[in-house]
């Protein structure tokens, strides 16, 4: 069976990890048969995770937030329809992918599998990434995607101005990064 390549010229945000830029620009995707299928699935696996909510409230990192998992910039609504939320959902993710392609020679599944990632911790944490440095040397990123799994928990404080705090494994992480990691694998 021959696997048809169609070129897509997207128009989608800038995304630079380092400011709140976001210009328009052409972004060149290709889209293989199963690639919008995944892509179609980061956003559902993203909507089961953030779960919709249509006003702003504070995510656990304490950033103002909207929809499913919109980071609020100025001139965001305050309030959003499930409509609104999932523009800006695909906005986002769209952002990423257009982050990740300039970074990376990805396409097709990889290219979604990483954009996710970066949709789910920043471009400024995937820039300075040991995984970022594994994709771009081509070098297998099995084992360091992987360490993408803990989260930090405050366990106690001794004043008001310390904490202590320790690192825990999170499943649901571990299920994502899991989901990245085989995505990624299947490659184009």
């Amino acid at each position: 069976m021959k696997s048809v390549v169609v070129t897509i010229i997207l128009l989608i945000a800038s995304f630079s990890p380092d400011s709140n830029d976001r210009s328009i620009e052409k972004v060149k995707h290709l889209a293989t048969p199963g690639v919008d299928s995944a892509y179609e699935s980061a956003v559902s696996v993203i909507k089961e995770h953030e779960g919709f909510v249509g006003s702003v409230y504070l995510c656990p990192a304490g950033q103002a937030t909207i929809g499913y998992g919109h980071a609020m910039r100025s001139g965001d609504p305050r309030s959003v329809t499930e409509a609104q939320a999932d523009s800006m959902l695909r906005a986002d993710l769209d952002s990423c992918m257009g982050y990740v392609s300039r970074r990376t020679k990805l396409t097709g599944n990889r290219l979604v599998a990483i954009a996710h990632f970066a949709y789910c911790f920043g471009g400024a944490k995937l820039e300075k990434s040991t995984l970022l440095q594994r994709i771009l040397a081509g070098k297998p990123i099995d084992d360091v995607i992987l360490n993408y799994v803990n989260y930090k928990k405050i366990i106690s404080a001794t004043d008001s101005t310390s904490e202590d705090t320790c690192w825990i494994q999170s499943a649901y992480l571990l299920k994502m990064r899991k989901w990245e990691l085989d995505l990624y694998l299947r490659g184009i």
